[in-house]
């Protein structure tokens, strides 16, 4: 099931089902990627499927002025999406990470750099196509790094932290200079204080703080600034996964929507 929510004016409304693929679709067999966004004040959500086996993966976008799914036959997506989710939407574009395939000397294993093409995509949701750039230091040592993707100042960021212990205990920022742009990153920020422990960097807050992720499960603000970090507060929830996606407010209606 898939739903649109505006927490502002607290409508929801539940999408028909969409046209690719059986409602129930085994996780094993398929890969389904998802994006919100905006063009002409239309929100479009856009899906991307993947059957195992398949070389090329199928697109659909539901429109809700028109209140239906639309497959995109001559979609392309130049590479694969890591993805299930899309959590960076930028001026009404959703954007993933994308990865291509490894390079002919990847070492698979537990703690192996495992080395492959990696991207940042993006669906332009007026023109109805993908774009593709290289993540930043394309050639160089990305592989080495995690990576997730924020906004930084209203534009796209991607935030670089280490994988495993022994790489150095440092996070990068780069934003995207001109979106669409290839290899169009500047670096904004560098947090190279010694940590006792992996913090990962979950999202960018207003005036320059970064929000962190302690072994603890616990949520920080650091201020590069003054370089402090303090706990924030948040309600007690299940400690399974934890998520930061950027919340712009709209009193735009949900279309059919139910008023919760």
């Amino acid at each position: 099931m898939i739903l649109l929510w505006n927490p502002a004016t607290k409508e929801h409304k539940v999408l028909p089902s969409p046209c690719i693929g059986p409602p129930f679709l085994n996780p094993s067999l398929v890969r389904v990627s998802m994006g919100f966004g905006l063009h002409v004040n239309d929100y479009k959500v856009v899906r991307v499927v993947k059957f195992r086996g398949q070389v090329a993966a199928k697109v659909e976008v539901y429109s809700t002025r028109k209140g239906c799914w639309r497959v995109i036959n001559d979609a392309i997506v130049p590479c694969d999406i890591e993805q299930l989710k899309c959590s960076v939407v930028v001026k009404g574009v959703p954007y993933w990470l994308g990865f291509g395939p490894f390079w002919p000397d990847t070492i698979f294993g537990p703690e192996r750099e495992v080395r492959r093409d990696e991207f940042v995509l993006s669906f332009d949701m007026g023109n109805e196509v993908f774009r593709q750039v290289d993540v930043p230091d394309a050639k160089g040592s990305h592989f080495k790094y995690s990576k997730k993707l924020g906004v930084y100042n209203e534009s796209i960021a991607i935030m670089y932290y280490p994988s495993y212990e022994q790489f150095d205990r440092l996070i990068e920022i780069w934003v995207m200079k001109d979106h669409g742009v290839d290899e169009g990153w500047d670096k904004v920020l560098r947090i190279g204080r010694p940590f006792s422990s992996l913090w990962t960097p979950m999202g960018c807050w207003e005036n320059g703080l970064v929000i962190l992720q302690n072994d603890s499960q616990q949520l920080l603000l650091y201020d590069p600034n003054i370089d402090k970090a303090k706990v924030v507060s948040v309600a007690p929830s299940p400690r399974f996964y934890t998520s930061v996606a950027t919340y712009m407010e709209s009193l735009v209606p949900v279309d059919g929507g139910t008023r919760i």
